[in-house]
């Protein structure tokens, strides 16, 4: 806030003239009136005090305002650490437990496809047994009756496989 001809840190010595007009700086602008050109006086303060008080104040606002800006600096690193340790926290576990039910999910297909493996086995071997205790060939069927022993003897083999079918289901 240099401007030529103003300097912050001049202070005039002290009269009642320069009292009225004391500004920032302690200097009154060119165009200005003069203090003897105006009808009220205020009171007068002295320039030097004006100026150390505006001055004080100035570096103690600066100050402050540099403490502040300095802390919400650190505040905005603090929260910025935490979110990226809560991301790295969120995925890890997202990860982790994206494997787990990955693993869970493989074992229980694995287990279930052996259940399923052994039961088709045990049912192709009831069916065999079904079968071969169906075999009616031996029996002598008069040329008449062969054709009702074919139909009766699928008959039976279908009940036979809904009966096993049925049994191994429950």
């Amino acid at each position: 806030m240099h401007n030529a001809g103003w300097h912050s840190s001049v202070s005039r010595p002290h009269s009642y003239s320069d009292a009225s007009t004391a500004v920032a700086g302690g200097v009154q602008p060119p165009n200005t009136p003069s203090p003897t050109s105006q009808s009220h006086h205020p009171a007068p303060i002295p320039p030097t005090i004006t100026l150390s008080m505006e001055s004080t104040s100035r570096e103690d606002f600066t100050i402050l305002a540099k403490e502040v800006v300095s802390q919400i600096g650190q505040v905005l690193r603090g929260l910025q650490t935490e979110r990226e340790k809560l991301r790295q926290a969120l995925e890890s576990e997202s990860n982790l437990l994206a494997s787990h039910n990955t693993t869970a999910i493989i074992a229980a297909l694995r287990n279930s496809l052996n259940q399923a493996l052994q039961q088709n086995a045990e049912l192709r071997g009831r069916l065999a047994r079904i079968h071969a205790d169906s075999d009616l060939s031996e029996i002598s069927v008069p040329p008449s009756m062969s054709e009702l022993v074919r139909s009766l003897m699928f008959y039976v083999c279908m009940l036979m496989y809904e009966y096993v079918f049925r049994k191994s289901i429950v």
